[in-house]
């Protein structure tokens, strides 16, 4: 019998991955409800019939900045989680999250402490930060708690899709994860039932770009400014607007951009339904762009906008930019991923491509 951890709703899809990959008969699924849906998700995920058992754990997972507040409600939670873990004897524990104060509730809850640990690929995160680099303090926690650390001892596996862009030493031995497969229906019904996706109302067919809309962030960039500069240079009418899952209203509808409605759905669930080889993706910087060829090696046009931005750019973090880039390195196309330094670049690539109105 075999564990999967996981904490924010776009794990579920991994682990369903990961489970057709491994040819895991026989696995219970435990979620930390990170989401404000996590309960809609988990009834829909039991109805696949995938997992032996689905359990909600209490919420164990630490968020920044760290409060004294939030470490008593954890260390009050972990002892509700470890009641729900010392019920099952399991041989393999997949864990789909980076977080050590979680992991080591996780690990010292199981009644098998010898159970084989893997991780999985938790989005940019395992690419760029080593794992065992916490702060003194959070493992000060941990052991004051009478819990086991799990630090990078414990790691036996480690799965990623992309092994050649990890910039960072990461403990245990690296795997890749298989390119997620498009016309594997039985996987693809499964996902789609569990996030609610319609293709009637989510489908970009009759899109030609897709504009990425960054999330919020602190810095000063003006976003209405220096889209309404873009517009000037592709064709608005074949554009749409996929909205960061973190905005409740789209900073684009007063430029006359289509919008997509629906943005809290994962972009990772969208390109699992749509072919994106032929799209055009916009961005000032954000690492969905790149999904697609990470997750399904598969190349749409790319181009991101964070040299035009009018700031230092640097805030995004040279790892960030590194993984980027090193993800340009990957295309057999060179040319469909595209970084302009300047206005005239982005006019002249527009008009060479086609992305400008006719």
């Amino acid at each position: 019998m075999d564990a999967y951890i996981a904490s924010v709703p776009i794990h579920l899809l991994y682990a369903m991955h990961m489970i057709k990959q491994k040819g895991i008969r026989d696995c219970d699924l435990y979620y930390v409800p990170t989401s404000n849906n996590a309960d809609e998700l988990l009834r829909a995920v039991k109805e696949t019939g995938i997992f032996h058992d689905v359990i909600m754990l209490p919420n164990i997972n630490i968020e920044y900045p760290i409060t004294i507040a939030q470490c008593i409600k954890i260390a009050i939670n972990r002892f509700g989680a470890r009641k729900e873990l010392k019920k099952k004897y399991y041989d393999t524990v997949y864990y789909n999250t980076d977080g050590w104060l979680l992991n080591s509730i996780i690990f010292s809850s199981l009644n098998n402490k010898c159970a084989k640990n893997i991780f999985v690929e938790n989005g940019i995160n395992p690419y760029l930060t080593p794992y065992d680099s916490k702060e003194w303090y959070l493992r000060l926690f941990i052991n004051c708690q009478f819990m086991t650390c799990m630090d990078g001892r414990f790691i036996d596996e480690r799965y990623v899709f992309e092994p050649s862009l990890i910039s960072v030493a990461q403990s245990g031995e690296i795997h890749k994860i298989n390119k997620l497969n498009r016309s594997d229906n039985e996987v693809k019904e499964h996902i789609n039932q569990i996030f609610g996706y319609d293709e009637k109302l989510d489908s970009f067919k009759d899109k030609k770009i897709i504009i990425m809309e960054q999330g919020p962030r602190k810095e000063p960039i003006d976003m209405i400014g220096l889209w309404k500069k873009v517009s000037n240079y592709i064709d608005k009418e074949s554009a749409i607007v996929k909205s960061h899952p973190r905005q409740k209203e789209s900073a684009l509808r007063e430029l006359g951009f289509d919008l997509y409605e629906r943005y809290t759905i994962p972009w990772e669930v969208l390109t699992f339904n749509q072919d994106m080889s032929e799209k055009t993706l916009f961005c000032i910087f954000s690492t969905s762009c790149v999904n697609p060829k990470v997750m399904f090696d598969e190349e749409p046009r790319i181009v991101l906008l964070y040299k035009l931005i009018g700031i230092d750019y640097s805030f995004f973090g040279r790892g960030m930019i590194n993984y980027v880039e090193g993800v340009r390195d990957l295309y057999r196309d060179k040319s469909k991923f595209f970084i302009p330094d300047s206005w005239d670049e982005l006019e002249d690539y527009s008009k060479k491509y086609n992305l400008s109105k006719k």
